[in-house]
């Protein structure tokens, strides 16, 4: 299928890249590396999450202690002790490419440190939102409840995947009410959510070229998976743009 490169406006609520790794140091020491390397191209160091622009949607990141964060224009990074580096936009996606290009910087920086020895798990979590919207109609989905009738109001399911070696975990929510308004213009009385987290759970890669390759494959995964559950008026409703 051909997929699109853009969607206007895009309906991205998180965008979660989450890098595995192992390293030759422990973790505290590990983290004044990646201090003193990111200082050097702007990030900010801060031992506190900066806070989202408050949203309509029902999407919280729980923080776990310690916590070290990196902070750049409009981008986050968390070290984690669990050996992990988590990537995401605050408050607004800024775009695939610009996005993109700051996660493989940091990266190359990290890398070139000689400390990060392999790179072990990739996961990609992308949750859009959608107001008043009700998603089931308009994504290729079927259900039946046998001896249930009546029309569907709410509904939420989580189904997980796996093929070729990658996990695709899908949950949907559909018309969730809130109450507040996202913008002037328009009143939202519900939401409906496409979250989908797709992870390379049986890499082992010590070639940071191999790294981008595997990042890449991962994120194909996610847009194929998102764009094939549309409906093709919902896509062209959608405003998509390819190349």
């Amino acid at each position: 299928m051909k997929i699109p490169v853009k969607i206007t406006p895009d309906r991205i609520r998180d965008s979660i890249v989450q890098v595995f790794f192992q390293a030759d140091m422990p973790f505290e020491p590990l983290v004044g590396i990646c201090y003193t390397e990111l200082q050097k191209d702007g990030w900010r160091y801060a031992n506190r999450p900066i806070p989202s622009k408050p949203g309509t949607g029902l999407i919280i990141e729980f923080q776990a202690a310690p916590q070290h964060f990196f902070i750049k224009d409009r981008i986050k990074i968390q070290l984690n002790p669990d050996s992990s580096l988590v990537f995401n936009c605050i408050s607004q996606y800024i775009g695939c490419n610009q996005y993109s290009k700051n996660i493989y910087s940091v990266l190359s920086q990290i890398f070139s440190t000689g400390r990060f020895k392999m790179f072990t798990r990739i996961g990609i979590r992308y949750v859009s939102e959608f107001a008043n919207t009700d998603i089931l109609s308009n994504i290729n989905f079927q259900y039946e409840l046998g001896g249930v009738t009546g029309t569907v109001n709410q509904m939420s399911f989580r189904i997980s995947l796996e093929e070729n070696g990658l996990i695709k975990n899908i949950n949907i929510a559909n018309k969730l009410p809130v109450y507040a308004a996202i913008s002037k213009d328009q009143e939202v009385t519900f939401i409906s959510l496409i979250d989908i987290d797709v992870v390379d759970t049986a890499i082992s890669v010590s070639d940071f070229n191999k790294l981008i390759e595997n990042i890449e494959r991962v994120h194909f995964e996610e847009k194929k998976v998102f764009f094939g559950m549309l409906k093709e008026h919902f896509l062209q409703s959608l405003n998509p743009e390819y190349t």
